[in-house]
């Protein structure tokens, strides 16, 4: 920010917060991400239904709601979860990439330093 700040030069710094992203991942994005990463429709398929197929009950007051099936995201303390987030950042991460090659996005210079920062994993 000071070195954006000091150079008086327009700019914008976005931060995101991944922290929901895990409960709101979007599965049609995730099979797009695997696919893209050379997994065969067969292994798509197959992680999918993983992700997509279990039933959840929320207790509240020691009461057991109806079981319901979840519409996106990837469970907490599923050993296939972490890695598969990685992958769905990985796509972001492509995204941003590309947007620089197009020119539509560029990073910023910070001073002292030749390479432009446009995105961190911090």
């Amino acid at each position: 920010m000071h070195s954006l700040e000091n150079s008086r030069n327009q700019g914008m710094i976005i931060k995101l917060d991944l922290e929901k992203a895990y409960d709101h991942l979007s599965w049609v994005y995730l099979e797009g991400i695997l696919k893209s990463h050379g997994f065969d429709e067969r292994r798509v398929k197959w992680i999918l239904s993983m992700v997509s197929t279990p039933v959840m009950s929320i207790m509240l007051n020691g009461t057991h709601s109806e079981a319901f099936n979840p519409s996106s995201g990837l469970r907490q303390g599923d050993p296939l979860s972490p890695f598969l987030f990685i992958l769905a950042a990985e796509g972001l991460g492509r995204l941003v990439k590309a947007r620089i090659a197009r020119e539509q996005i560029k990073g910023l210079r910070i001073r002292g330093n030749d390479l432009p920062i446009t995105h961190s994993n911090s």
